[in-house]
Protein backbone atom coordinates (compact mmCIF):
# COMPACT_ATOMS: atom_id res chain seq x y z
CA UNK A 1 0.00 0.00 0.00
CA UNK A 2 1.25 3.64 -0.60
CA UNK A 3 -0.22 6.72 1.75
CA UNK A 4 -1.47 8.56 -1.73
CA UNK A 5 -4.28 6.57 -3.92
CA UNK A 6 -2.14 7.85 -7.17
CA UNK A 7 1.17 5.98 -6.26
CA UNK A 8 -0.98 3.01 -5.37
CA UNK A 9 -2.58 2.91 -8.51
CA UNK A 10 0.46 2.73 -10.36
CA UNK A 11 1.80 0.39 -7.74
CA UNK A 12 -0.88 -1.96 -8.13
CA UNK A 13 -0.88 -1.25 -12.21
CA UNK A 14 3.08 -2.63 -11.64
CA UNK A 15 2.81 -6.01 -9.70
CA UNK A 16 -0.62 -6.80 -11.33
CA UNK A 17 1.93 -7.94 -14.22
CA UNK A 18 3.44 -10.75 -12.03
CA UNK A 19 0.73 -11.39 -8.95
CA UNK A 20 -2.53 -10.35 -7.74
CA UNK A 21 -1.44 -9.07 -5.10
CA UNK A 22 -3.76 -6.57 -2.88
CA UNK A 23 -2.67 -2.71 -3.06
CA UNK A 24 -4.01 -0.55 -1.01
CA UNK A 25 -3.76 3.24 0.02
CA UNK A 26 -3.97 3.97 3.62
CA UNK A 27 -1.19 5.77 6.55
CA UNK A 28 1.19 2.67 6.87
CA UNK A 29 1.89 4.12 10.62
CA UNK A 30 -1.86 3.13 11.00
CA UNK A 31 -2.27 -0.20 9.20
CA UNK A 32 -5.98 -1.01 9.53
CA UNK A 33 -5.20 -4.90 9.52
CA UNK A 34 -5.24 -7.85 11.76
CA UNK A 35 -1.89 -8.69 13.96
CA UNK A 36 0.32 -11.45 12.69
CA UNK A 37 -1.53 -11.86 9.87
CA UNK A 38 0.55 -11.44 6.92
CA UNK A 39 3.30 -14.10 6.25
CA UNK A 40 5.80 -11.24 4.13
CA UNK A 41 5.06 -7.75 4.54
CA UNK A 42 7.04 -5.42 2.43
CA UNK A 43 8.43 -1.50 3.75
CA UNK A 44 9.73 0.53 1.19
CA UNK A 45 9.67 3.52 3.55
CA UNK A 46 9.68 7.18 2.71
CA UNK A 47 13.55 8.01 2.98
CA UNK A 48 16.08 11.13 2.19
CA UNK A 49 16.76 9.15 -1.28
CA UNK A 50 20.46 9.32 -0.92
CA UNK A 51 20.78 6.62 -2.89
CA UNK A 52 19.50 8.26 -6.36
CA UNK A 53 21.67 11.36 -5.71
CA UNK A 54 22.76 10.35 -9.45
CA UNK A 55 19.89 10.66 -11.23
CA UNK A 56 18.46 13.42 -8.94
CA UNK A 57 21.86 16.06 -7.61
CA UNK A 58 19.47 18.73 -6.76
CA UNK A 59 18.92 16.29 -3.55
CA UNK A 60 22.09 17.51 -1.84
CA UNK A 61 21.17 21.23 -1.39
CA UNK A 62 18.14 20.06 0.12
CA UNK A 63 19.31 17.22 2.52
CA UNK A 64 20.94 17.86 5.58
CA UNK A 65 21.07 16.30 9.27
CA UNK A 66 17.55 17.13 10.22
CA UNK A 67 15.86 16.03 7.46
CA UNK A 68 17.77 12.33 7.50
CA UNK A 69 16.88 12.23 11.45
CA UNK A 70 13.33 13.61 10.41
CA UNK A 71 12.87 10.51 7.92
CA UNK A 72 15.10 8.20 10.90
CA UNK A 73 11.83 8.86 12.83
CA UNK A 74 9.52 8.53 10.50
CA UNK A 75 10.90 5.47 9.14
CA UNK A 76 10.95 3.95 13.40
CA UNK A 77 7.16 4.52 13.25
CA UNK A 78 6.63 2.64 10.60
CA UNK A 79 9.02 -0.43 11.76
CA UNK A 80 7.21 -0.40 15.25
CA UNK A 81 3.59 -0.46 13.05
CA UNK A 82 4.61 -2.96 10.79
CA UNK A 83 6.20 -5.48 12.86
CA UNK A 84 2.91 -6.78 14.87
CA UNK A 85 1.23 -7.66 11.41
CA UNK A 86 4.10 -10.28 10.86
CA UNK A 87 2.77 -13.89 11.36
CA UNK A 88 4.83 -16.03 13.25
CA UNK A 89 7.49 -17.41 10.95
CA UNK A 90 7.13 -14.81 8.57
CA UNK A 91 9.53 -11.92 7.37
CA UNK A 92 9.89 -8.30 7.29
CA UNK A 93 11.56 -6.60 4.59
CA UNK A 94 12.44 -3.03 5.09
CA UNK A 95 13.56 -1.11 1.95
CA UNK A 96 14.68 2.28 1.29
CA UNK A 97 16.50 4.26 -1.71
CA UNK A 98 18.53 5.85 1.10
CA UNK A 99 22.62 4.32 1.51
CA UNK A 100 22.55 6.48 5.28
CA UNK A 101 22.96 3.87 8.38
CA UNK A 102 20.57 6.42 10.27
CA UNK A 103 17.51 5.19 7.75
CA UNK A 104 18.28 1.57 7.81
CA UNK A 105 21.02 -0.58 10.05
CA UNK A 106 20.53 1.78 12.95
CA UNK A 107 16.89 1.36 13.31
CA UNK A 108 17.17 -2.46 13.69
CA UNK A 109 19.67 -2.21 16.35
CA UNK A 110 17.11 -2.99 19.30
CA UNK A 111 14.72 -5.48 17.75
CA UNK A 112 11.77 -6.01 20.20
CA UNK A 113 11.82 -9.63 21.52
CA UNK A 114 10.70 -12.20 18.95
CA UNK A 115 12.60 -10.76 16.45
CA UNK A 116 15.33 -11.79 14.56
CA UNK A 117 17.39 -10.24 11.83
CA UNK A 118 17.63 -12.51 8.48
CA UNK A 119 21.22 -12.46 6.53
CA UNK A 120 20.25 -11.82 3.36
CA UNK A 121 22.82 -13.42 0.74
CA UNK A 122 24.74 -10.57 -1.00
CA UNK A 123 25.32 -12.66 -4.37
CA UNK A 124 21.44 -12.23 -5.60
CA UNK A 125 22.22 -8.81 -6.52
CA UNK A 126 24.78 -9.16 -9.25
CA UNK A 127 26.56 -5.60 -8.37
CA UNK A 128 28.92 -4.29 -5.67
CA UNK A 129 27.22 -4.31 -2.46
CA UNK A 130 28.11 -4.19 1.62
CA UNK A 131 26.67 -5.76 4.81
CA UNK A 132 25.63 -3.74 7.15
CA UNK A 133 25.93 -4.48 10.85
CA UNK A 134 22.05 -5.65 11.24
CA UNK A 135 22.26 -8.65 8.39
CA UNK A 136 21.44 -6.10 5.42
CA UNK A 137 22.80 -5.68 2.45
CA UNK A 138 23.34 -2.15 0.68
CA UNK A 139 23.38 -1.76 -2.97
CA UNK A 140 25.77 1.09 -3.73
CA UNK A 141 24.80 3.67 -6.43
CA UNK A 142 26.33 3.11 -9.63
CA UNK A 143 26.74 4.20 -13.00
CA UNK A 144 23.57 2.90 -14.14
CA UNK A 145 21.82 2.42 -11.01
CA UNK A 146 20.73 3.73 -7.93
CA UNK A 147 21.45 2.81 -4.20
CA UNK A 148 19.21 0.91 -2.16
CA UNK A 149 19.44 -0.83 1.34
CA UNK A 150 17.27 -3.75 2.36
CA UNK A 151 17.20 -5.65 5.87
CA UNK A 152 14.76 -8.17 6.77
CA UNK A 153 13.83 -9.48 10.40
CA UNK A 154 11.69 -12.96 10.92
CA UNK A 155 9.29 -13.04 13.67
CA UNK A 156 10.20 -16.21 15.70
CA UNK A 157 7.49 -19.25 15.11
CA UNK A 158 5.72 -20.04 18.73
CA UNK A 159 6.50 -23.64 19.54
Amino acid sequence: GDLHPGRARHLASLLGRVTDAPVVAWDAARPPLLPASWTVVLLDAPCSGTGTLRRHPELKWRLDEDAIRERAALQARLIRAALPLVAPGGVLLYTTCSVEPEENEELFRDLPGGFDPVELDRRVFGAPVLSTPAGGVRLLPGPDWDGFTFHAVRRIARG
